[in-house]
């Protein structure tokens, strides 16, 4: 995947940034890079900036020039980016860098990356497209099942679920086990502090008395 110079992608448009057809679409175009059963090369000449960067790093290698800039710039724009691309920042270009680019807007050039590893190999787009023809040679089959299997254990950390919801989803949203104890502690709580306290039962000849609202909230916590 390459641009048009003088940029490899300069970013996405600010105007729809925020829309949840922008978001939704982003979400599919980046994760489906990992579902392609070959490798992927990002050939970047120029600026690679927000969506750029985002593109980056969705391909399996980088092949950048040496002044090429990389970067995240939402922290001077005010918007925060999603949480599958904050992990795979990390895992891509490593924590230090990662933050920097998230937390000071610090850009990069191709040079500085692939004296870290996240860039593969410097050069421009026939460099890259000779490095295709080299991978065109290797067991197919292989490189499938080792893609499959990476993506696959980065799918299965946390910080890949999306912040929010894809526009127009249909169905109840997937809760998990954690959401759902709070919600049951929650309205636990609810149920118990409308009671009147104390009340007393009389069950089957004896008296016994309801727990008060303070030791059935603790129970409830303990759970």
């Amino acid at each position: 995947m390459t641009g048009a110079p003088p940029a490899f992608c300069a970013g996405a448009d600010l105007a729809d940034v925020e829309s949840d057809d922008f978001v939704a679409t982003l979400a599919e175009v980046l994760t489906g890079f990992g579902e392609l059963p070959f490798v992927t090369i990002a050939a970047v000449e120029g600026a690679a900036l927000g969506a750029g960067t985002q593109l980056a790093i969705a391909c399996d290698l980088r092949v950048a020039t040496a002044p090429s800039q990389f970067g995240i710039p939402a922290a001077r724009l005010g918007l925060a980016v999603d949480a599958w691309t904050v992990q795979r920042l990390v895992q891509e270009m490593g924590a230090s860098v990662a933050r920097a680019m998230l937390l000071a807007a610090q850009t990069y050039s191709g040079e500085h990356l692939a004296e870290v590893g996240a860039v593969h190999r410097i050069g421009d787009l026939q460099r890259a497209l000779a490095w295709a023809d080299e991978l065109g040679g290797l067991a197919p089959l292989t490189i499938r099942a080792h893609k499959l299997a990476m993506e696959r254990a980065l799918a299965a950390r946390p910080l890949t679920t999306w912040w929010r919801r894809p526009a127009r989803r249909r169905g109840p949203r997937p809760t998990s086990p954690r959401a759902a104890a709070r919600s049951w502690r929650s309205a636990a709580r609810s149920s118990v502090a409308s009671r009147p306290r104390p009340v007393a039962l009389r069950l089957r000849g004896s008296l016994r008395t309801k727990l008060e609202p303070n030791r059935a909230l603790r129970s409830i916590d303990q759970w």
